[in-house]
């Protein structure tokens, strides 16, 4: 969690108000993301790189727009949580949005390469926390 969290491109506070189902929540116009207190780790690693994936997608997108960037940011999660080892059973990819379906090949490119410069803006903000404790706990063997 501590690396996942390093140098969040937005604050990051925890609350008990939040709507049945949320477990973190990307606020635009606050530019702050609400996590829900007492959570699983597991759960609250998956809700909140979600939420952080909005949060990079509007840094990087003039005009950003949560319903049409949700795709991405659902995306990028799963991909996070695959790579770092978290369950992934709760996501679901059983067909694409019906707006992706009907997208250019060009707007589905750019879809996709926003989904891979998300996850990998997170995960190297991860790596900066994680390799130099790797190399630490190799050290001291």
């Amino acid at each position: 969690m501590k690396a996942l969290i390093h140098k969040s491109p937005v604050p990051i506070q925890s609350t008990d108000k939040m709507s049945e189902g949320l477990g973190a929540l990307y606020d635009h116009d606050q530019q702050v993301i609400f996590v829900k207190k007492g959570i699983d780790a597991s759960e609250v690693f998956c809700f909140l790189v979600k939420e952080l994936g909005h949060a990079e997608i509007a840094m990087r997108a003039p005009g950003y727009n949560r319903k049409e960037t949700d795709f991405q940011a659902y995306s990028a999660s799963y991909l996070l949580c695959q790579k770092y080892g978290v369950d992934t059973s709760r996501y679901v990819f059983t067909s694409p949005p019906s707006w992706f379906r009907e997208q250019t090949t060009q707007a589905v490119r750019e879809t996709l390469s926003g989904i891979r410069d998300t996850a990998a803006a997170i995960s190297g903000r991860m790596r900066s926390v994680l390799e130099p404790s790797a190399k630490k706990q190799e050290r001291g063997r």
